[in-house]
Order: structure tokens, then C-alpha cells, then sequence
């Protein structure tokens, strides 16, 4: 976990793969900006995922995460002026105190690209290979160090502005997503990606000096109050122990959205308990849910934002007991940033191009900029704007991407209706790579994928009136794309572990039942388990493919690493591994 010259070693190797595209994006970019004209083409959806507003307050700037480009907006006209083509899938943007330079995350090409900025006028000057799919960039308060976190690779980078250069990396147990510095300047923490964990490392050291398990799920937000004191995290809440009922959905019992308010001394302090000192803020309401809580944004006087993703909303108001007005955006709001006089606060909707305007004082939408013209959707992006729409659930409560967050698990427990019965929770399955996975559910009832669609739609979402055709058959077709996520160790890999390892998986006939390639099959098998009731004890044995990614294992999650799967609870083992056996193993299934 330091930043010590081995750790940074480590690093090297694995990225010349992304380095190669990264210099692509460098030399047909950084003299050649191309700015947005009446001449778009119609099928260009861009996406905004992250915003930065200059110092000077006049010029907005929005990373585009489907067109791979940055969208310049004249904040006094209220448009678009510019568009620069920079990359391929722009997540996250930060800029330093003096506006100069732009700190943008290009997570298909696993990079890091720097941009000069001459009022209206940005040119790449620069990109560094990162560990695969970073995720979220954060500058310090001398505007010396980067901090990057990266999902996959479960990292935080540590680059040095005036360098550029990767000087070192934090190891985490977790995949990292949202990050935030924290007014000691010297703090940051770092969410979970997917589940519920939070660290927080010492910046001048490289060490994690504290993990904290916050009860929910999908932290997708992140805010210091407006004294300072504490730490705003929106999250989810996922009841394992309500089963997912209309009366569970209809009364906010089974998903809930929060905003935990954590004291940020009871987080320093390792002899207190920071989720017990925190006190929580329920958002939504019995026929007005509020699905997927992302972003959060404070202002001086206290007034707190949180894009409401799932819904099309962004709340407004104080952190009171009934402090907290909606307001209606365009869907999938998913960034906000403040003028420097906090009068308007600019609003990002990923899925209808576009940015809100909202005045402060007035607490109200006054004006709506579109990035472009708005194409017509393929049946794939249709089905992506489906599968992150909450509003396809009962009052807006939940989402697909809820459950299964960005396409994965949110690793918690859920008690559907999906394997016919009530009264046994059961893992929530990853989703990446799910098209070559057949069949679906943890029976194995569902042998066609639009089966398991139309059932969690029906009988998990619960909505009041049941989506058509078209929606369930993009649906579909957006999962089909959803592709595993990369080997774990991908940057220590052992190659003489994993091919011995693939003679244990051989040699204990693990492929009887995870048969490559997608190591699956289409049957059903009694594994000495049952499904917590009583009810079942035939599982559909799901894909080995990504399983590092997918802790804790079994159906019931009994299982907290892949070690314990078989030193625990002797996984269809007629004799013991060995411990030579067990590394080899565990170093196969993690490349998958």
C-alpha cells in the first residue's frame, strides 16, 4: 500500500497495453481540437458525465462519456459554443485552482489525458496509461498530486501533476469509485464501486489508515458539509430481509435512497463508530420513490443537491425533516457543479444530452442547454436508458442498475420472486457477460434471457403498468453487450500458478459443472446447499468468468473469498487441496 519504487514497478508493465491507444488519442488530438458545429452528425449521443466551470465562471465544460469529446458551453448565453473530440469515454473531469489545466479519465482507454485550456480553447497535451477502468479523478489542494481511482485493478493511482507520471499506487480490498479530499488535505476517501465499503487513506503516506463499512450499497455521491465537519454519502439500502413485495416497494421497506451524514471526527477516531454517531436522511416517499441517489452538492449556506439518477430529479434544501423540494431535470442527472457565487447550479443529464440550470433562490429550473441535436436510439441504447430508468419500477423506487450496478452486482443479498419463491435471499448475480450464461436465475428456471427480463420486470420492479414489448426486447438487447470484467491480478499474474492451477480445476473435475468457455452449462445441480428454507437444493451453477469480481460466493454468500469455497466448505471435493493446490487454484480462477 505505499508508494515505494516496487509498487510503482509493479505498474509499468501492465500498461503498455493502453499505452498504445492512449498516444493514438494524444497525437490526433493535442494539435487538432475539433470544435462542434451545425454539422454534427445525427446519430452523435454524447452523454455528459462530469462537469468543471472555469474560475471565472463564464465557460462550462461537460465530459462526454458516449461521444468521447468535451462540450464548451457560454455559461451568460446558455449554449454550446464548442465541442473538442478527445478521447473515447470520458468519465470524470477535475481542473486546477488557476483553470489552466484539465485532468480528464478516459475509461475505455484506461487513461489519463491532460488538457490545456485557453479560455474556450482546450488542446490535449498529454495522456498516461492507467490501470484498467478508472473511474474518478481528484486533484490536491497545491494542485501537485493526481489521485485516480481505478475499478477493476482495485486501486488508487497517485501521479504527479508536474511530472505526469504514475509515482506510485494504493492497494484496495474493493473496487474503488467516487473520491473525495477532505479538509485536512491530506485525507481521501474513497468509496466502494458496488457494495459498501469506505476507506480512507493518508495521502502523504499511501496508506489506507481506515475502512469503514457503511450498511447499504451503490455510494454513488460524495460532499463535505458546509462546516466542514461532516461527510455526505448517497447511497441505497437493499433489505435482505424484506422480501420484495408491492406493500415492501410501495412503503419504501425493501430499496431505499439515503443520504448518511457521517461525523468526519468519529471518522478519524478509530475508537468510535462512525456509522453509529451518523444520522441518515430518507429520500423518497410512499408514491414518489427516489431511485438510484448520485451526486451531492453543498453550498455555503447548507443547502444541499442530490441528483436523484433514477428519476429524473435533483432535490434542493436544507438537510431538515421536510427540508428537501424536487425538481424535475432531464433523466439521468448525474454531475452538478455551483457558480462561484452559488446563485445557479448546473446540472448534468446523461440521457437527454443536456444541461439544467437551476436558479438557488428561486429553487427552480429556469433554463435547459442541449449539447446537440438529439439522434434517434438503436434498440442497444434504448435498452441502456431502460436499465437505469427507475421509473419502470413501482412509484420510482428502484432501477436494474439498483441490483446489478453498472451491469455488476451491488454484492448484496435480494428475496424475489425470481426462483418462484419467497423466503430465501439470494445473492444479486452479476450481470457482465450474462448473454452467453444461459439459463438465468439461481434455478436455473429461466432458458431464455427475455424470460428472466420479463419476470424481474413483472414481478421484481412491480410497476402499475408493465412495460411493452419494446422495452423488454432492448432490454435485452443492451445486456447482450454487457461484457465480463478483465482477470483479476492482471498486473502480478503468475503464469506458471495459473496453468498449474488449470491441471487442479482439470484434475478435480471442475468443468463437470463450469465448463469452458463461458464455464457454466444449462443444468441444474444439488450441491450439498440448500436455498435457506428448505425450498431448493438445485442451483444453476453460474459463470466462473469474471468470479473474482463476484464475492462473496455461493447462493447465500457463505463463502467470503475463493479460498473459503474450497478450505471452508469443501466445494464438490472428495479429497482435501493441498495449499500448493489451493494458491494454484485460486490464481486460475482469478485470470478468467
Amino acid at each position: 500500500m505505499s508508494y515505494g519504487s516496487t509498487a510503482a514497478r509493479r505498474l509499468v508493465g501492465s500498461f503498455f497495453l493502453a499505452a498504445a491507444a492512449c498516444l493514438m488519442v494524444r497525437f490526433a488530438t493535442a494539435s487538432n481540437p475539433v470544435p462542434g458545429s451545425a454539422s454534427d452528425p445525427p446519430s452523435h449521443w454524447r452523454e455528459p458525465s462530469a462537469l468543471w466551470l472555469s474560475p471565472e465562471g463564464n465557460t462550462l465544460f461537460a465530459a462526454c462519456e458516449k461521444s468521447g469529446s468535451i462540450a464548451v458551453l457560454d455559461v451568460a448565453k446558455r449554449e454550446r459554443v464548442a465541442e473538442f473530440t478527445c478521447g473515447e469515454s470520458l468519465v470524470a473531469m477535475a481542473g486546477t485552482r488557476d483553470g489552466q489545466t484539465l485532468l480528464v479519465v478516459d475509461a475505455k482507454a484506461n487513461a489519463l489525458l491532460f488538457i490545456r485550456r485557453r479560455g474556450s480553447e482546450l488542446t490535449v497535451t498529454d495522456s498516461l496509461p492507467l490501470p484498467i477502468k478508472p473511474a474518478c479523478v481528484v486533484i490536491d489542494a497545491d494542485d501537485k498530486t493526481v489521485f485516480v481511482t481505478c475499478v477493476w485493478s482495485r486501486q488508487v493511482v497517485r501521479v504527479d501533476l508536474a511530472e505526469r507520471k504514475i509515482v506510485g499506487s494504493i492497494d484496495l480490498d474493493y473496487s474503488p469509485r467516487t473520491a473525495r479530499l477532505l479538509p485536512d488535505a491530506r485525507t481521501l476517501a474513497v468509496a466502494d464501486a458496488f457494495a459498501d465499503q469506505l476507506a480512507l487513506v493518508d495521502t502523504t503516506t499511501g496508506r489506507v489508515v481506515r475502512e469503514v463499512r457503511i450498511p447499504g450499497h451503490n455510494i454513488q455521491g460524495m460532499a463535505v458539509s458546509a462546516t466542514g465537519k461532516e461527510l455526505l454519502l448517497s447511497h441505497m439500502i437493499q433489505t435482505e430481509s424484506a422480501p420484495i413485495t408491492r406493500d415492501n416497494v410501495f412503503w419504501g421497506i425493501a430499496m431505499t435512497s439515503n443520504i448518511r451524514v457521517v461525523p468526519l471526527a468519529a471518522l478519524a477516531d478509530a475508537n468510535k463508530n462512525p456509522v453509529r454517531e451518523a444520522h441518515t436522511h430518507f429520500l423518497g416517499d410512499p408514491n414518489n420513490g427516489a431511485g438510484d441517489p448520485g451526486a451531492v452538492l453543498t453550498l455555503a449556506d447548507g443547502t444541499t443537491f442530490v441528483c436523484l439518477s433514477g428519476v429524473g430529479e435533483v432535490t434542493i434544501g436544507r438537510l431538515t425533516p421536510y427540508g428537501l423540494r424536487r425538481l424535475r431535470v432531464g433523466d439521468r442527472p448525474v454531475a452538478l457543479v455551483a457558480s462561484p457565487d452559488e446563485k445557479t447550479v448546473f446540472v448534468a443529464n446523461s440521457h437527454s444530452d443536456s444541461i439544467s440550470v437551476i436558479d438557488v433562490a428561486k429553487q427552480a429550473v429556469t433554463d435547459t442547454i442541449a449539447l446537440g441535436p438529439g439522434p434517434s436510439s438503436s434498440p442497444v441504447e434504448q435498452g441502456e436508458r431502460a436499465y437505469y430508468d427507475a421509473r419502470l419500477s413501482l412509484d420510482g423506487w428502484f432501477s436494474c442498475n439498483s441490483c446489478h450496478t453498472d451491469g455488476h452486482t451491488n454484492g448484496q443479498r435480494a428475496d424475489t420472486f425470481g426462483d418462484g419463491t419467497y423466503g430465501a435471499p439470494k445473492n444479486v448475480l452479476s450481470l457482465l457477460g450474462t448473454g452467453h450464461t444461459e439459463p438465468w436465475a439461481w434455478n436455473g428456471s429461466k432458458r431464455q434471457l427475455e424470460d428472466q427480463v420479463r419476470e424481474s420486470l413483472t414481478h421484481t420492479m412491480l410497476p402499475k403498468t408493465a412495460p411493452g414489448e419494446r422495452t423488454r426486447a432492448a432490454l435485452v438487447a443492451f445486456m447482450r453487450t454487457l461484457e465480463v470484467p478483465p482477470a483479476a491480478d492482471w498486473q502480478r499474474r503468475d503464469a506458471a500458478a495459473i496453468a498449474r492451477g488449470e491441471q487442479v480445476f482439470t484434475a478435480r473435475r471442475c468443468a463437470t459443472c463450469h465448463a469452458p468457455p463461458s464455464y457454466s452449462n444449462p443444468f441444474t445441480y444439488d450441491v450439498g446447499l440448500d436455498d435457506g428454507d428448505g425450498g431448493n437444493r438445485l442451483f444453476s451453477p453460474p459463470s466462473l468468468r469474471g468470479v473474482a469480481h463476484s464475492a462473496p460466493y455461493f447462493h447465500d454468500g457463505r463463502a467470503a473469498t475463493l479460498e473459503d469455497v474450497f478450505q471452508k466448505h469443501q466445494h464438490r471435493l472428495r479429497t482435501a487441496l493441498s495449499d500448493e493446490e489451493l494458491g494454484d487454484l485460486a490464481a486460475f480462477l482469478r485470470s478468467l
